[in-house]
């Protein structure tokens, strides 16, 4: 066998995790319509070569005309929010003219947020990013990159990433951008957050590759040696080494070198392997040393100014001295730009830890000084401050207070190591009391927002105990801190326990405001759980403290109470005309004020959703969201985002509701909160449902009866009720969805959910009854939902259009198509008053079904085709899917015009889909596939009609022959 040339730079076995990352560049790097992204995970231990990979990745990447993005994560530098991305979007800016293109300007202006120190606001950038919406953004901006000509992100040391940055990657894995893209990780297993490596093990099947790296073979290390030693030599190196790359590498430059005795071990690695590269370090002469530790210092890359200033070295001997460094190979240049980089993370860490800790000390201090010579930012000076300041140090202690507020929503990990290291320095005497307070407070929140909710509970109580009377302002903000975090963590009683105790010790006629604040958090507290049968006393005593004030957001706050408070308990009128005082009284505060007292936009914002003013609602939650960024209640965002999901469904656009839900999942699961995830995953089996997204609806919807437990709120009720919907959609026995529904609405007469809202889940049980064929029990059923909206009075016209309707269709269900179709002429001009596009869409659906039993099949044939095409707009696919049913019943081809040049493929399936579709390819019946997948025979018909609905196509010999054709062109 010939000799393989010794080349030491060379990639060295690999073969198969090569062909993996090839094939994954190959399917993205082909122009086509379905690119799908792809997740490439390098995993293995420090130096097995996980960077080597990646190298060759960018290298392949570049050579197919892709466009290569990348960042490191650092180890010292992990207090700098998406550290790895920053750097990444920074070098590819640094190489693009500015404001070249929408793509560039768009990265900028997402760099400039990720970035950007402030406590000020920031307006709408790139898709109105907002603090919680910044993953969302990302997402946006990332599939822009890759329009043109496909995308490679490559996050290197993800198990060094900060807190926001994992939290991205999570996101990411779950929602990955569309289009060709590919996002590469490398990590180590044992160090990478526990996050990452479930989101890489539950990712979606074909989108996640794992090339978890082993040792080298024998072969393969003996090539990666090369000549020049003695088989005795050369056994001792593989042995050693255990096939790692970089072990070996250090072992075998260290072979034909003195040793010097190395004091400690670094836990990452063997003794000898310490050693030999540690011996590199302390055999430069006395200036390269100094250097290199100032390097060391100064973070990974670094640059010639700051490692001058930092290792008192003039500028000249620097450039000297790092081209010595990298003729040594102890640090590489990074790319084009004058930046340098360490051979190794592994190396940097050896040189920073083995120096003197006075030194290494003197060092950050004198880095710190240099950065604030040069202007720069207080974030990006915290980490140097932190580690070279002592007690006592109140400048240093404000200026990691300064840069933790400007961390606080971005990064609350980040604000919370900040914090805790300011009040290290602060000392604890009277003349700092105050600021002592302000940051323990703000530390209470950033630990709430990590989702260390108990551990952000302990410090609100501490501070209770600790505070005096004599200052009710910060005990009210204490108390209510710390019973928000106890309803979150479902101690209800608890919550307003904290609350009263307040109360009873407050002079309320001295301290009116206090005193408001505080009842409207007795009331509020349980509305927000989905408590709709607020205690009365509460409520006047809280309007009347409101009337008792000056204070015109205190007043504001309590009048959208009111009006939510009015609808929760059924005075539907009465709440319509309060919300119109409670309109005048928010819309007439200045921002400063309003963002003082939030939830007032945030009950009116709700109020309008329920009274049917969704549009309004929409709008003043998003300007709520933008408020939450500046202000730092973070508490309410799952709300509101729940809020703004709830009113996109209410109006048919599905689509927007979906994505809305998925954000509010997002941030609820973020929280640890059951009681923010049951409203969060409540509204994504409900959008998902009506998308016929059947396979989320159902994981949403159980997982949201999970996180409630044994609860019996509002909440609680409409995930029991929407996930027995998503049951009957999906094919479940009606009877069982039924009893389900029955059982969480509280018994027949839904005693769980408010008056108002009945009238919708009376509509699910008249669904259900139909779907079992009784349609008595149906027409029972919507008696009840006319009885409920009767009692609205006139101004509930959306529920009134939705009860005429509902009886529009379990009369076609009976067989009466004459008085259906009057119905639901009825409810279609009810919804066209309005506005409402779904339901007309609905209504022209009822009408067509209804016209066309009564043998009029050109006049109901026109109104169903009115109904696909409103649905279509929509993005309502479960009601596209009813209506091209329907004609298809009447005789009369449909297709569906979601994509007319491109008909849709096995792409258009969900996963369950698919799996049903693949089996139907193979020939098996539905028992079978009912007995191989654990479904209901049912269940199994539901999706071979949703099959071939969506591809098209009128038989299982058809279905069979659109996978065949499918995996054909693959």
């Amino acid at each position: 066998m010939p000799a393989v040339p010794f080349d030491p730079d060379a990639l060295v076995g690999r073969a198969e995790e090569l062909a993996t990352v090839r094939r994954v560049l190959t399917g993205i790097g082909a122009t086509t319509e379905r690119a799908t992204p792809a997740v490439l995970a390098v995993i293995g231990d420090p130096g097995i070569g996980k960077t080597r990979l990646l190298t060759e990745l960018r290298a392949d990447a570049g050579r197919q005309g892709l466009l290569v993005i990348s960042g490191v994560a650092t180890e010292f530098e992990q207090h700098l929010p998406f550290g790895a991305l920053v750097e990444a979007l920074d070098d590819w800016l640094r190489t693009r003219a500015s404001g070249s293109g929408r793509a560039e300007r768009e990265a900028s202006e997402l760099l400039r947020s990720l970035t950007t120190a402030s406590a000020e606001p920031q307006t709408a950038g790139v898709g109105g990013s907002v603090w919680f919406g910044l993953h969302r953004t990302i997402r946006t901006v990332l599939a822009e990159l890759a329009a043109p000509r496909g995308l490679v992100v490559v996050l290197d040391d993800v198990h060094w990433a900060d807190a926001a940055l994992i939290e991205l990657v999570g996101y990411l894995l779950r929602r990955p951008p569309p289009g060709r893209i590919v996002l590469a990780l490398g990590y180590r297993p044992r160090q990478v957050d526990h996050r990452v490596e479930e989101a890489v093990h539950s990712g979606t099947a074909g989108l996640v590759h794992q090339l978890r790296l082993g040792p080298l073979s024998g072969q393969e290390s003996c090539q990666l040696i090369g000549p020049g030693l003695s088989r005795a030599a050369r056994e001792s190196l593989l042995r050693e080494s255990a096939g790692n790359p970089l072990f070996l590498k250090a072992l075998r430059h260290a072979a034909s070198q003195p040793q010097r005795r190395a004091r400690g071990e670094d836990e990452d690695l063997p003794p000898a392997v310490h050693a030999a590269l540690r011996s590199e370090v302390h055999r430069l002469p006395a200036d390269a040393l100094t250097v290199v530790q100032a390097a060391a210092v100064a973070g990974d890359p670094f640059d010639y100014g700051l490692v001058a200033t930092i290792a008192h070295v003039d500028d000249g001997d620097v450039v000297r001295i790092v081209d010595e460094l990298i003729d040594r190979d102890l640090v590489r240049q990074d790319g084009s730009l004058p930046r340098f980089r360490f051979r190794h993370p592994l190396l940097r860490r050896i040189v920073y830890t083995s120096m003197p800790p006075g030194r290494r000390r003197d060092a950050h201090r004198r880095a710190a000084a240099a950065m604030q010579r040069h202007g720069a930012a207080p974030l990006l000076r915290a980490s140097h401050v932190a580690r070279s300041a002592a007690y006592g140090d109140v400048v240093a202690s404000r200026l990691l207070s300064d840069a933790a507020r400007a961390t606080l929503w971005q990064a609350p990990a980040t604000c919370a190591w900040l914090l805790e290291e300011s009040l290290r320095l602060l000392p604890t005497n009277s003349d700092n009391a105050g600021e002592r307070l302000e940051r323990t407070l703000t530390l209470a929140r950033a630990l709430v927002l990590l989702g260390r909710l108990r551990d952000g509970r302990q410090i609100a109580h501490i501070l209770l105990a600790e505070l005096p009377d004599t200052q009710p302002e910060s005990r009210a903000e204490a108390a209510t801190l710390a019973a928000t975090v106890d309803r979150l963590l479902g101690n209800y009683a608890q919550a307003r326990a904290v609350l009263l105790g307040e109360l009873d010790r407050l002079d309320q006629q001295e301290h009116a405001d206090v005193a408001c604040s505080i009842r409207l958090e007795l009331v509020t507290g349980g509305l927000l759980a989905g408590d709709f049968t607020p205690d009365e006393a509460d409520i006047r005593a809280a309007i009347a403290a409101a009337e008792a004030t000056a204070d015109r957001a205190l007043k504001a706050a309590a009048a959208a109470v009111r009006a939510f408070a009015s609808y929760a308990t059924g005075r539907y009128s009465l709440a319509r005309s309060q919300l119109d005082t409670a309109t005048l009284l928010v819309d007439a505060l200045p921002t400063t004020e309003l963002a003082r007292r939030l939830d007032a936009a945030v009950w009116l914002a709700w109020a309008e959703v329920f009274l049917e003013r969704f549009d309004l609602a929409i709008n003043r939650f998003e300007r709520v969201l933008t408020l939450i960024h500046a202000t730092g209640q973070g508490h309410l965002a799952t709300y509101v985002m729940v809020g703004i999901s709830q009113a996109h469904a209410q109006t048919g656009r599905f689509t927007e509701s979906a994505e809305w839900a998925a954000d509010a999942v997002e941030a609820a699961e973020l929280s640890t909160s059951d009681e923010l995830r049951t409203m969060a995953y409540t509204l994504q089996c409900l959008a998902a449902t009506h998308l016929a997204d059947l396979d989320t609806a159902l994981d949403a919807g159980t997982r949201a009866v999970n996180a409630a437990g044994r609860s019996s709120d509002w909440w609680a009720a409409s995930a029991g009720i929407l996930l027995a919907q998503a049951r009957l959609a999906a094919g479940t026995d009606p009877t069982q969805c039924i009893k389900q529904m029955l059982r969480a609405g509280g018994g027949p007469r839904l005693e769980s959910i408010d008056p108002a809202n009945r009238s919708h889940f009376y509509e699910s049980l008249a669904h259900a009854e139909v779907a079992r064929g009784d349609t008595t029990a149906a027409l029972a059923w919507a008696d009840r939902m006319d009885h409920a909206v009767s009692q609205l009075g006139p101004d509930a016209r959306h529920r009134a259009g939705m009860a005429q309707l509902l009886r529009a269709r379990v009369l076609i269900a009976a067989n009466q198509p004459q008085p259906a179709a009057q119905f639901a002429l009825a409810a279609l001009d009810t919804f066209a008053g309005i506005n409402a596009q779904f339901f007309v869409g609905r209504a022209h659906l009822a009408v067509g079904r209804a016209l066309i039993s009564t043998g009029d099949r050109q006049h109901g044939l026109a109104y169903t085709r009115q109904a696909q095409q409103i649905f279509t707009e929509l993005d309502a696919h479960r009601h596209t899917d009813k209506a091209i049913h329907t004609q298809r019943r009447a005789g009369h081809r449909a297709i569906r015009h979601d994509s007319p040049d491109n008909p849709p493929g096995i792409g258009a399936l969900t996963k369950r889909e698919t799996q049903v579709a693949r089996l139907v390819a193979q020939g098996r019946t539905n028992r079978q596939i009912a007995q191989q997948l654990l479904l209901s025979d049912r269940t199994v018909e539901t999706h071979v009609r949703h099959i071939c609905i969506k591809l098209d196509v009128s038989s299982r010999t058809a279905v069979a022959a659109a996978v065949t054709r499918e995996e054909a062109t693959r």
